[in-house]
């Protein structure tokens, strides 16, 4: 292929990366992807005026996440189907403002049984998800959660989560760093390792899809980056995925929290148990 052709067929990627990124931001502005949370308290001890909480006690929600992580990883399924879970986990939560604490936990399972099933190759049997529970909730009261959750969801089950941008985002990140493929391989891991770390984080329930994913391209060439740059001052200006930002000041409120869940993360992997091939405990359990 001439270069000549080669520069062509860049070109018409980077237009196409644009077009679908744009659809999806359209997507994510529709009424139906939205997540409500609920003002934080002023007298709050965390209190926060950028920030709100969940339904779900933040621990739990937590727990929830990694959760669906052991069990998609026990069953060799991509990982990204746990953010689409997710979405649905907590745009539930917001069409339903008080529900019992006892059904977080059948509303997770439905909702990543969910998720597999319509995004996944592989998939969980009912009979499965229900072992999972350890006997918790029988198969026909998961079957049943999955009828609620897609009436309440509306049939708005393909959300445009944030690892779906980055997805599509690979053209133009490859055109930012021409011929250097080792740079655009660590940018494009460290961006997905962070956006999974967002999906377990309930600051990022309710922030732009799109923000979530630029925040994590930002940080990842922050911290790959060999410059003495001040942090986030000159990143990716010549790239033009970040023309496409809607909503800066959300992707930089994104992009100082994901710094600090970085840094978090990184200080507590060595104590972390590693447990390989065990089944994965109930979704509540520690």
């Amino acid at each position: 292929m001439s270069a000549t052709t080669s520069s062509c067929t860049s070109s018409m990627d980077q237009a196409q990366a644009i077009d679908q990124w744009n659809a999806l931001v359209a997507r994510e502005e529709e009424d139906a992807y939205q997540v409500r949370l609920q003002p934080r308290s002023p007298s709050s001890p965390s209190g926060d005026r950028d920030s709100a909480v969940h339904s779900c006690p933040a621990l739990w929600r937590e727990k929830i996440c990694e959760w669906c992580f052991q069990v998609v990883d026990h069953c060799d399924i991509d990982r990204d189907v746990v953010s689409v879970a997710l979405s649905y986990f907590d745009r539930y939560l917001s069409c339903h403002a008080k529900i019992a604490e006892s059904l977080y936990q059948v509303v997770a399972m439905t909702s990543l049984y969910l998720a597999v099933k319509l995004h996944s190759t592989k998939k969980i049997s009912v009979a499965s998800m229900s072992s999972l529970s350890k006997g918790q909730f029988r198969p026909d009261q998961i079957s049943k959660m999955e009828v609620y959750i897609i009436q309440s969801l509306n049939w708005h089950l393909n959300p445009p989560t944030p690892i779906i941008y980055l997805n599509v985002a690979d053209p133009l990140l490859e055109a930012s760093s021409p011929g250097d493929a080792q740079a655009l391989y660590d940018v494009s891991e460290l961006s997905r390792y962070l956006l999974e770390l967002s999906v377990c984080d309930e600051f990022f329930a309710d922030k732009r899809p799109s923000s979530v994913a630029l925040a994590a391209v930002t940080v990842a060439m922050e911290n790959l980056s060999s410059s003495s740059k001040a942090e986030g001052e000159g990143e990716g200006e010549d790239c033009e995925l970040f023309r496409l930002d809607k909503a800066p000041k959300t992707t930089e409120l994104c992009a100082r929290r994901l710094r600090n869940v970085y840094s978090l993360a990184t200080s507590a992997q060595g104590e972390e148990q590693q447990r390989e091939g065990a089944s994965p405990a109930s979704v509540m359990q520690g």
